[in-house]
């Protein structure tokens, strides 16, 4: 109980301190908490060890317990007040703490910002790297169809078309790109229109102040200043060339690649030699009906020999029976019959060899036509084994072509690979581009801040001027005045007066009196190179209610006018009215002027 009631006074006079913050309230309540704790835990092992020993020993150490309870109390104590110390101590260590705490505020507020642009860039280059993934897996991919068209050539075909419809995805994949870079390129116009717009505004600025020849110098020099930034551009732009270059050079190594796979085609086409082989093994097996044909004809040829032998053998005895009837004949009458009918027997005998003599010769027809049918199924034996072989060859051709066709495919998807890498880095330099537009945006902005600032002082010059012109223009007034006046003066006296009939008079040189003619509503005259009506001298006609500036009056009434075109014509007095009689009194100066100008 002592020691709770200490603890609860220190912690209530610890926590009520005026120079205690909050954290150090917090840090305070939880040391003494766990202090008491700890005390508390001693007491109870203590009581646990006493529970197993005698009362007087438990008394005893029960005793000693509340004994070193009260001596760590005041121990507590004395560190409650050392930590009131420390507490004072740390306030003043707060108070610094705070001010570097706020600078550390500035600090973070700033590493936090660009923390957030390095965000903003790591989940740029982490989607830009998610889409090259993508690529790579699809790659992987193609690689993997590749290996197994490599391994079954049956099915070359099949997996060729599944290819084709994968490049077609990549060909999609390409337009998408394709498409995000004309984006970026639609983006870069923007900007580029942006820019335009900008320079548009300069030039209206420019143009406001193009009245002032010492401020146009001065622009003048600026835009000097913005050709030296173009050139710069320039000369990035021809970096960005070198960078093309270089990618050429890289497209030349993987066409030497692809020359490499050229070469493993041929090294497969040569593994081809093997099927060549059993084509020849199955064509010596076409061969042996051949050879039984020919065994055949070996054992015809003795029956040949042996009817001939029989023939001659007969002849031999006819000959011999001949003699002998020869013989007879000479000799008993009487046996003449018996003879005659022995030579009829004989003759009979004959036939009946000559008759088997022909069955063996039609025998031997029909094995010289065997053997023939024989050699045209050899023929045709051979003409199969040559078809087979030409099949053979065409199968291990198209093998070759489809193999050509797979190392080509793979040539398609490197190429489109590279178009694909070749798409992110133009995208990443559309970006880029994009930032420079940006940049110089806010460069033109600045500048026309400037021009801005430069246009309101000249405002205030034009103001100034305009002040001045109103003087001017009073004084032109007084002077329209007075011109109208002499107008009025002189309008009857010249009003009918051919050409510039006032400058003939002394002292008016220099006035030119001017006059229009107007065609009459309802007709379209017709207008002509000399003051009279004749078949060779019409020019064209005029519109209705049309006025023209007439120059010369010809003593007949005819008007010479000015055409739109600027050409010069006659038209009758008949065909309208003079509407309008000017005077335009020109001065010495002007007519200086225009000599200076021609």
């Amino acid at each position: 109980m002592k020691v709770y009631a200490l603890w609860n006074r220190k912690k209530t006079n610890t926590l009520q301190s005026p120079f205690m913050t909050e954290d150090r309230r917090k840090h305070m309540k939880k040391g003494i908490f766990i202090t008491v704790i700890c005390v508390l835990a001693v007491a109870a092992i203590a009581l646990g060890m006493l529970y197993y020993t005698s009362n007087e020993d438990k008394t005893r150490q029960i005793k000693t317990l509340m004994a070193d309870a009260d001596k760590q109390a005041d121990q507590i104590e004395r560190l409650s007040a050392d930590v009131e110390d420390k507490a004072l101590r740390i306030e003043g260590l707060d108070a610094d703490a705070a001010d570097k705490a706020a600078q550390i505020e500035a600090l973070n507020a700033d590493v936090s910002e660009k923390a957030a642009q390095i965000e903003t860039l790591n989940a740029d280059i982490s989607d830009k790297a998610a889409r090259i993934d993508q690529l790579n897996a699809d790659v992987s991919d193609k690689a993997a169809q590749i290996d197994t068209l490599n391994a079954d050539v049956s099915d070359k075909a099949a997996q060729i078309d599944t290819l084709k419809t994968d490049m077609a995805d990549k060909e999609a994949q390409i337009d998408k790109l394709n498409a995000d870079a004309a984006d970026k390129a639609a983006q870069i116009d923007k900007l580029n229109a942006d820019v335009s717009d900008k320079a548009a505004q300069i030039e209206t600025l420019n143009a406001d102040v193009s009245g002032k020849a010492a401020q146009i110098d001065q622009l003048n020099a600026d835009m000097a200043e913005k050709t030296a930034q173009i050139d710069q551009l320039t000369a990035d732009m021809a970096e960005k060339a070198a960078q093309v270059d270089q990618l050429t050079a890289d497209v030349a190594e993987k066409n030497a690649q692809i020359d490499q796979l050229q070469a493993e085609a041929a090294e497969k086409a040569a593994q081809a030699e093997p099927r060549k082989a059993d084509t020849a093994e199955k064509t010596a097996q076409a061969d042996s009906p051949a050879t039984e044909t020919a065994e055949q004809a070996a054992r015809t040829e003795p029956l040949g020999e042996d009817a001939a032998a029989q023939i001659e053998k007969l002849k031999a005895e006819i000959a011999d029976k001949t003699a002998l009837i020869d013989s007879l004949n000479a000799g008993i009458t009487e046996q003449v019959e018996t003879l005659k009918a022995q030579i009829t027997e004989k003759e009979d005998l004959i036939k009946t060899l000559e008759t088997d003599a022909a069955d063996k010769a039609a025998q031997i027809d029909a094995l010289n036509a065997d053997i023939a049918e024989k050699a045209a199924q050899i023929d045709a034996l051979n003409a199969d084994a040559a078809d087979r072989t030409a099949r053979l060859n065409a199968m291990d051709a198209d093998a070759a072509d489809k193999a050509a066709l797979v190392e080509t495919l793979k040539a398609d998807v490197e190429s489109k690979t590279e178009q694909i890498g070749s798409l992110n880095a133009d995208i990443a330099e559309k970006a880029a581009q994009i930032d420079t537009l940006n940049a110089d945006i806010v460069d033109k902005a600045a500048q026309i801040d400037t021009l801005n600032t430069a246009v309101a002082d000249k405002t205030a010059q034009i103001e100034v001027l305009n002040a001045d012109m109103e003087t001017l223009q009073k004084a032109q007034t007084d002077s329209a005045f007075q011109a109208e006046e002499l107008k009025k003066l002189f309008m009857k006296t010249f009003g009918a007066s051919p050409a510039n009939t006032m400058a003939n008079l002394e002292g008016n040189e220099n006035v030119e009196v001017i006059r229009r003619f107007r065609i009459r509503e309802d007709d379209n005259p017709n207008v002509r190179s000399t003051p009279i009506v004749a078949d060779d001298n019409k020019i064209g006609n005029v519109r209705a209610s049309q006025e023209f500036t007439i120059l010369d009056v010809s003593d007949n009434g005819w008007y010479l006018i000015q055409l739109d075109s600027g050409e010069k014509a006659w038209v009758s007095g008949r065909m309208g009215t003079v509407v309008e009689i000017d005077f335009n009194f020109k001065t010495d100066t002007q007519d200086e002027a225009a000599e200076g100008g021609e």
